[in-house]
């Protein structure tokens, strides 16, 4: 082998060492990959779905999907339906308010199912209320 090539070899493979310990790194710090395991967010997310997550962002959204963290069991992958201040009712059809304003949410599939649910709660700042979109199997705040 020629003096060029194995000049050639060893920068190929100092590219790919270099661009694995980046993408460590990146995935380290900033990146997270959670695996959907159940049909609680159907029709939005499938069992099997694999999610890459920023774990940079910590100022949540109504509407966003986020990752719930949980002690001794898997993690549970839902959307926040009301941040800390707002007040939610649910009322006997399924329909959920939002500090008295009906909540649009096209992207939820089966009725919400009311469990240990009743009249208003106002979420505590610094909480989030969370649900599943497929509402009749969703194990929810």
């Amino acid at each position: 082998m020629g003096r060029r090539a194995v000049l050639t070899a060893y920068d190929v493979v100092g590219t790919l060492i270099s661009s694995l310990i980046v993408f460590s790194i990146l995935f380290a710090c900033f990146f997270r990959i959670v695996g959907v395991d159940g049909s609680s967010m159907l029709p939005t997310l499938n069992d099997g779905d694999m999610l890459v997550l920023s774990v940079m962002d910590d100022e949540y959204r109504r509407g966003d999907v986020i990752v719930v963290d949980r002690t001794f069991d898997e993690p549970l992958i839902k959307r926040v339906i009301a941040v800390g201040g707002e007040t939610i009712t649910i009322d006997n059809d399924g329909n959920v308010y939002i500090n008295g304003k009906k909540l649009q949410e096209d992207y939820i599939q089966g009725n919400t199912v009311l469990r240990d649910f009743s009249g208003a709660i106002t979420v505590p700042r610094g909480s989030l209320f969370v649900m599943g979109d497929n509402r009749t199997v969703s194990k929810d705040s």
